[in-house]
């Protein structure tokens, strides 16, 4: 404040009558802007706690919750208790600021309260509960939208308010500069060397400011550069260290927006995998093999390739759970995988079928082709040896296996099943651990 005075009380020393009416409209000129000043940089903070806010509710009350139904990580609670705090003290910066707005910070404590007690119920599910978190979440998310939507309303405003202070200081700085135009009617060098200096010291300062702020409405990150260690270059100091603060909140933002975009694509893709593939062997499911076969025979007739189909069951495998119990059947389930995923092409699609059968469509082979596939298979699994695999309780274990093939045996794909599941019926009854064909039923 001394260095504004001193520069209006240089400009307006020329003389005693002089310096009482020009002089005394300078110095009334210069608190009024002063106060526009200080208006300014009030509503700068407030705008900023507002911005604050808004990062805190969105990334800390908002996103755990609503990852934490995606994807039970109990991390997210951390991360909700820390936005609650985040929340929770910038509250009380913005109740303590002058110009807060009284039913906008009880409405707002009431939200956040709302949303605590939304997240605690959410939080307090087990993994296995969450799909009856659903109705919490459709409320928590439904609160926070009310509460960003009136956080956003009010940074709006302060903006508005904001340039609105600013153009009051450029108005102060009209009528300053036109008062020193007519007190320099008898000194005209003096005069306009005044109005020039103090439009160079405060008026433009003043629109950079403003255009600054204007920036920042538009999503520009724009600094001002003012040369002056008075007020006015004070402010601009807070100003650019508020830019820095915003600009770097909005980065942030924007990385935990992408980061969260790839974990859930991430989880997406787990789930995908998970919603097609057996849970004990990593072979397809019964349901997404019925998808492919669909698929492959849709094809197959299209362009008039072959297509053969294996059903490979164990051969007495309830008699191995029954004797050795079910950890040692899972067991030959996950190595019978392996052996089969050995055995088959690239091309080839295996999948548990269920219990102890699995299926594999083999597109491109005929089924003389077949054939040769399913012996190799079953000259594999039973010379494999069983006894590493089941620490020795288990020494030989063998297969049947039945084939069909397009177009020889079946006009669909579900009659290719029938016929194949036929053709390992008939090699269980012929004595298991076989090949055998449908329609003509040869034994290899």
């Amino acid at each position: 404040m001394l260095r504004i005075r001193t520069r209006l009380l240089l400009g307006y020393s020329v003389g005693v009558l002089l310096f009482l009416v020009v002089g005394s409209i300078g110095l009334y000129s210069r608190q009024t802007l002063s106060d526009a000043l200080g208006n300014v940089g009030s509503a700068a903070v407030e705008l900023d706690v507002l911005h604050k806010l808004t990062l805190a509710v969105h990334m800390g009350l908002v996103m755990p919750p609503n990852n934490y139904v995606l994807t039970a990580d109990p991390a997210e609670r951390t991360r909700f208790d820390d936005g609650l705090r985040d929340a929770e003290s910038l509250l009380s910066r913005y109740g303590a600021l002058a110009g807060s707005d009284r039913r906008l910070l009880d409405d707002m404590r009431s939200r956040i309260s709302e949303l605590r007690t939304l997240g605690g119920e959410i939080f307090s599910l087990p993994p296995d509960r969450l799909d009856y978190a659903s109705a919490r979440l459709s409320r928590l998310n439904d609160a926070s939208r009310t509460l960003l939507h009136r956080l956003r309303i009010a940074g709006s405003e302060k903006e508005a308010e904001l340039e609105s202070r600013i153009e009051r200081g450029q108005r102060v700085l009209t009528f300053v500069s036109r008062s020193m135009m007519a007190g320099a009617a008898a000194v005209l060098i003096l005069g306009v060397l005044t109005i020039l200096y103090l439009d160079r010291m405060v008026r433009i300062p003043v629109e950079r400011l403003s255009d600054g702020v204007k920036g920042i409405g538009a999503g520009r990150w724009t600094k001002v550069e003012i040369d002056d260690d008075a007020e006015i270059g004070r402010l601009a100091e807070e100003f650019n260290a508020m830019v820095d603060r915003l600009s770097e909140y909005y980065e942030a933002l924007e990385s935990k927006v992408a980061e969260r975009t790839r974990e859930l694509e991430e989880a997406n893709r787990r789930l995908e995998i998970l919603a097609v593939t057996d849970g004990l062997t990593g072979l397809y499911n019964h349901r997404y093999f019925y998808e492919r076969l669909a698929q492959e025979f849709h094809r197959t007739v299209r362009y008039g390739r072959p297509l053969s189909f294996l059903m490979i069951d164990i051969d007495r495998f309830k008699e191995i759970n029954d004797t050795h119990g079910h950890m040692e059947g899972d067991k030959i389930l996950c190595e019978l995988t392996r052996i089969i995923r050995r055995g088959v092409r690239e091309t080839d699609i295996a999948a548990r079928y269920g219990g102890e059968e699995f299926a594999v469509i083999l597109p491109e082979i005929d089924k003389e082709g077949a054939a040769v596939l399913g012996e190799r298979l079953r000259l594999m699994i039973e010379n494999h040896d069983w006894r590493t695999v089941t620490a020795g309780l288990v020494e030989r274990v063998t297969v049947s296996i039945g084939i069909a093939s397009w177009p020889d045996d079946a006009e669909n794909a579900q009659g290719l099943v029938a016929e194949a599941d036929r053709a390992l019926y008939e090699a269980k009854q012929k004595g298991r651990n076989r090949v055998v064909m449908a329609h003509r039923r040869a034994t290899v």
